[in-house]
């Protein structure tokens, strides 16, 4: 999750580039500072005859080595700093990224909890339905049931809502299946995570 995170990242591939750009200004600066070699062939014909010379140079600038050497400084501090920079950018991804994971997984709990809850209420509201149908259950205490039947489903929605609210970016999705399903659905990868 963490690498696809990061290859997604327009933020991190922006700092990579910059930290390339440095690393190539620095390598442009020292090649700078480096003596340079000269080559030259020059050929003459008169009439007949041509004369060929070659000219082999050694070119170095010391009046300008301390611009040069400046200049070095500055292109490797840039690189640096562009290197720090994409390395922090990194840090920052992978908590972010762990944080949310971390927060789906607490939903996935709290959901699991939250729909056993509604199973649960569920069988108990029936259950006083037909405890009513025979005398053992009052009007009242069926109308209590439902009721916290009622509010066990509306906090299922509640939970969800406040994650999707929190994490804007995170496509949620939830489906209701057999264990077998479930264990097919994450190998297949249409789903992340499962609760069975």
């Amino acid at each position: 999750v963490l690498e696809a995170a990061a290859s997604y990242s327009p933020t991190l591939h922006r700092l990579q580039a910059q930290e390339e750009k440095a690393a190539s200004l620095a390598l442009s600066a020292r090649g700078q500072a480096l003596p340079q070699i000269k080559l030259r062939y020059d050929q003459t014909r008169t009439g007949q005859q041509s004369v060929g010379q070659t000219y082999v140079a050694l070119e170095y600038q010391t009046g300008a080595g301390f611009n040069t050497l400046s200049a070095l400084r500055q292109a490797e501090s840039l690189r640096l700093a562009a290197r720090a920079e994409h390395e922090a950018a990194r840090r920052d991804l992978t908590d972010t990224v762990k944080a949310d994971w971390a927060d789906l997984q607490s939903l996935a709990g709290q959901t699991a909890a939250l729909e056993s809850q509604v199973q649960a209420t569920e069988q108990v509201y029936a259950s006083f339905v037909r405890q009513y149908a025979v005398g053992r259950k009052s009007w009242l205490e069926v109308l209590n049931a439902q009721r916290e039947l009622t509010q066990a489903r509306y906090a299922l929605p509640v939970v969800v809502r406040d994650f999707v609210a929190q994490h804007p970016t995170v496509k949620l999705e939830m489906h209701q299946g057999s264990p077998t399903q479930i264990a097919e659905w994450l190998v297949s990868g249409e789903a992340d995570i499962a609760i069975a």
